[in-house]
């Protein structure tokens, strides 16, 4: 998910504490970045939502948790 890190890194906005990536990506094309499969990606931004870390929107992710998500990527 460091992935997801770089995104918000270079796209994301910050907006009392929540980071919005505007950037249009399907999950295969997330998938192909990152060298694994949709359904692996589809695993993990579910788990991710789930805990309570991040939410997807048409076209966006939206990062509730950006510490969550570094601890979550280090361990």
């Amino acid at each position: 998910m460091s992935f997801l890190l770089k995104l918000a890194e270079k796209y994301g906005e910050n907006i009392n504490g929540t980071v919005y990536i505007d950037i249009p990506m399907t999950h295969q094309e997330f998938a192909c970045a990152i060298g694994t499969t949709r359904e692996t990606v589809n695993r993990l931004l579910n788990r991710l939502r789930k805990e309570g870390i991040m939410e997807m929107g048409r076209n966006k992710f939206i990062i509730r948790d950006y510490n969550a998500l570094k601890q979550h990527c280090h361990k």
